[in-house]
């Protein structure tokens, strides 16, 4: 096997990382240690692909290739009064033994924390993430990060937010936040974002038993490189009727202002109406429905979960980014999440719980649907969308369904939008993703895989692009520290982007 120079994210800003340690108390003074701690865990997966087209080249120009991937993790786990959150730093290492892409170094990273800084006033939110998303929703999609490697950029979001909240009378709440977030990729297809967003949040909810009220407002300007400076105010006033201790009926009017269509700002009138309603402690159903500039704006939120189960639902119609799409995105991790809140309510052990399940019966799979979700483009679009997840765990079987459809219209003057809207395209996407998983034996499982995407565009000279993935095979621990896993996989695309290919996936992945 020749081993080349590596190809190493070259816009890593180790700031970033900087912040997501400092503010996860990785680097806390004495006032934060007391009743905080710090979990480290580190650990190693060495897997060894094999296909017959790992560049996903159109048919009869596939290029068989043995692909090592040896990817060394660390996780960092606080909890405690002061701070609580987890980060996960890792290198994916590829190397390609018939040189069908360039040996490359890519680095992974995926964090959140929460820092109390004075109790019950003033606390921090922070997020990080990098990891490699498909650039086109029209080319052809890989099933990993090391196949099909052209049409794959590497996204790097992070996000810091300070915030004052604080008690009005006995009932009420005010919040004052300011959000700092960027967003960049490696890909001319995503310019470099930064959004400064202030929000002040006051209500009370129950200022009477029969009504309450609510006030929001919001001033947010983003600046896209090489495209300009969007911005947008708004301002809603929000009145409560109580007509049950489980359902209420909100009344909403305002105003916003925004230069979505060039440099001229347009204000307009906001006005709608919303309800809340929770039949029992496990779940919830919202909806809010507003007259807004761009029409008729909808928000529909569902969740219910059981101690077997858990499901999640959404169909909205608003203005959206990358990374706002990407964020909002349902991933089996969110729904496992749901599903095991009552059982481990301290959130960081349920997310060693739930990372654990995922690397056991369905490794890869934990944010598979992020990646079929995102589209890549620069500035904001109009986004009506629909996604369910729903999770079932038996005494043997998992089985778990993640599935989303989204229409994409493009905002800001087309001209400053890249990627799939380039020329002022069109695009909805549907897809979904069924994983089954079946335990042979306690530390042994059978898995299965199924995702299909389907992505079609107004401009009739773009073909619809289809993508099919199929994945089985089997995962076992060998002791309480390793564990490994063998499957076969077929991945068919046609349309715009035609190819087909086969690989055979062996891993092992040791805890230390």
């Amino acid at each position: 096997m020749k081993i080349r120079a590596s190809c190493v994210s070259r816009r890593f800003r180790p700031r970033h990382l900087a912040v997501l340690c400092a503010s996860l108390g990785l680097v806390a003074g004495p006032a934060f240690a007391q009743q905080q701690t710090v979990k480290l865990e580190s650990s190693l997966r060495v897997s060894e692909t094999v296909t017959d087209n790992a560049g996903l080249g159109q048919s009869g120009t596939g290029k068989t290739d043995w692909i090592t991937q040896i990817s060394p993790s660390v996780r960092l786990i606080a909890n405690g009064s002061r701070v609580n959150g987890n980060l996960s730093v890792g290198v994916n290492s590829a190397f390609y033994a018939n040189d069908s892409a360039p040996q490359s170094n890519h680095l992974m990273l995926g964090g959140s924390g929460k820092v109390n800084l004075v109790d019950n006033y003033a606390y921090v939110d922070v997020f990080g993430s990098i990891s490699r998303q498909s650039a086109s929703a029209f080319g052809p999609r890989g099933a990993d990060t090391v196949t099909g490697t052209s049409n794959q950029a590497e996204v790097r979001t992070f996000s810091v937010s300070p915030y004052l909240r604080g008690r009005l009378g006995s009932t009420g709440s005010v919040e004052l936040r300011y959000a700092l977030m960027q967003t960049e990729s490696d890909s001319s297809v995503l310019s470099k974002t930064q959004s400064d967003t202030w929000t002040l949040n006051a209500s009370d909810s129950r200022a009477s038993a029969l009504l309450g009220w609510g006030l929001n407002i919001r001033d947010s300007r983003s600046d896209v490189t090489d495209r300009g400076t969007v911005s947008q105010r708004s301002g809603r006033l929000t009145g409560f009727v109580n007509l049950d201790p489980q359902f209420t009926l909100r009344l909403i009017g305002g105003a916003e202002s925004n230069n979505f269509g060039g440099s001229n700002k347009r204000s307009t009138t906001i006005y709608g109406v919303g309800a809340d309603w929770r039949p029992t402690p496990r779940t919830t159903v919202s909806g809010t429905v507003e007259d807004r500039f761009f029409g008729t704006g909808y928000m529909l939120n569902a969740t219910h979960q059981t101690g077997r189960a858990a499901f999640t639902g959404s169909f909205t119609k608003n203005v959206s980014s990358t990374s706002q799409t990407m964020l909002g995105a349902v991933s089996l991790y969110d729904l496992l999440m749901l599903q095991y809140s009552v059982k481990y309510p301290d959130i960081n052990e349920r997310s060693a719980v739930v990372r654990q399940l995922i690397d056991t019966n369905a490794a890869g799979q934990g944010g598979v649907i992020v990646g079929a979700q995102s589209v890549l483009a620069n500035g904001f679009f109009l986004d009506r969308r629909f996604q369910l997840g729903v999770t079932f765990s038996g005494v043997r079987n998992t089985v778990s369904l993640i599935a989303f459809t989204s229409e994409h219209e493009t905002l800001t003057e087309r001209l400053a939008v890249t990627g799939n809207a380039a020329a002022g395209q069109n695009a909805t996407t549907t897809g979904g993703t069924l994983m089954v998983s079946h335990a042979l034996s306690p530390l042994t499982s059978a898995n299965a895989a199924y995702s299909s995407i389907l992505s079609q565009s107004t401009d009739r000279s773009l073909a619809a692009s289809r993508s099919n993935i199929i994945t089985a095979g089997l995962s076992t621990r060998f002791s309480s520290k390793m564990s490994g896993s063998l499957n076969i996989r077929s991945n068919k695309g046609s349309g715009s982007s035609s190819y087909s290919e086969n690989a055979l996936i062996g891993a092992v992945a040791i805890q230390f």
